[in-house]
């Protein structure tokens, strides 16, 4: 669902409301969506309840396909940790253990398996 469209179908641009009030729909979904992704930010500061699992297949390689340029590996689950070391987009890395929504690497530091702002690792 994007700010063109709803998921029943309507869309927010061309339903024959007045300008003005798709303007107020469409504002107030954008504030929804920073409402969420600060949310998930400010999770992400705090390392997960979760406990570490082991990775069925902890060889498989994880790429880096995040938007930005590249991608900090951090020495806990957090984003408070310190950086350890940062992986160029497009970067291999082979992941061993998942701990919410961390990835434990084969070096044995934490990347993000997805990020609020900047996207995922495929």
């Amino acid at each position: 669902e994007d700010l063109r469209g709803g998921g029943s179908g309507a869309s927010l641009w061309y339903d024959g409301s007045h300008p003005s009030v798709r303007l107020v729909r469409c504002a107030t979904r954008a504030v929804h969506l920073l409402d969420a992704a600060t949310a998930e930010l400010a999770a992400l500061q705090s390392e997960p309840a979760e406990g570490e699992v082991p990775l069925p297949l902890p060889d498989r390689p994880h790429r880096v396909v995040f938007e930005g340029p590249f991608v900090n590996a951090r020495a806990r689950p957090s984003l408070k940790a310190a950086v350890t070391r940062t992986l160029p987009r497009g970067a291999d890395l082979s992941a061993t253990a998942q701990r919410g929504v961390w990835l434990r690497t084969k070096a044995g530091d934490f990347v993000l398996k997805s990020h609020p702002a900047l996207g995922r690792l495929g």
